[in-house]
């Protein structure tokens, strides 16, 4: 969806949540917008309602890991960011194991516990050949980093 559209359907949503404020689907549609809108707190909040209201949409999940960094680098957050990060990711792969959650796990793993020369398992090589293994795409790397609003480390 291009930016105007996104604006005219957050609009939307955001009028449909006032007659239905706890709708699931509604806050997952309404997060998504936020989310490719850049607006990440509003996102997380709209993603977190979906998720308190039941849905079990590993979608949701992954983007409110993603949301959770600010579009900013994971060597940046907080340590208890990096950990409900991870948990996340790991709800997402127990719905549906994608490649691209894997994929995630192992920039998470690369740019936050690498970086900072700690170990972890599994790591993000790990991580990689797993991604590689559930047939993640060069595709869905570049929405990711587009999301992320990071660079894509020459590592991964």
């Amino acid at each position: 969806l291009e930016l105007p559209d996104i604006s005219k359907y957050t609009s939307a949503y955001k009028n449909s949540l006032n007659s239905a404020p706890e709708d699931p689907n509604l806050n997952a549609a309404a997060g998504f917008c936020y989310m490719r809108l850049k607006m990440y707190s509003q996102a997380k909040n709209s993603f977190q309602k979906a998720i308190d209201g039941g849905l079990m949409n590993s979608e949701i999940f992954f983007y409110t890991a993603v949301c959770l960094l600010d579009g900013k680098k994971a060597f940046v957050a907080k340590r208890p960011v990096i950990d409900k990060i991870q948990e996340l990711i790991e709800a997402a792969r127990a719905i549906e194991d994608k490649g691209i959650y894997a994929y995630f796990h192992a920039y998470i793993k690369f740019d936050y516990f690498k970086r900072k020369s700690l170990i972890t398992s599994p790591n993000y090589v790990e991580l990689l050949k797993e991604a590689q293994r559930l047939g993640v795409s060069e595709h869905d790397i570049g929405i990711l980093f587009d999301l992320l609003r990071v660079e894509r480390p020459r590592e991964l």
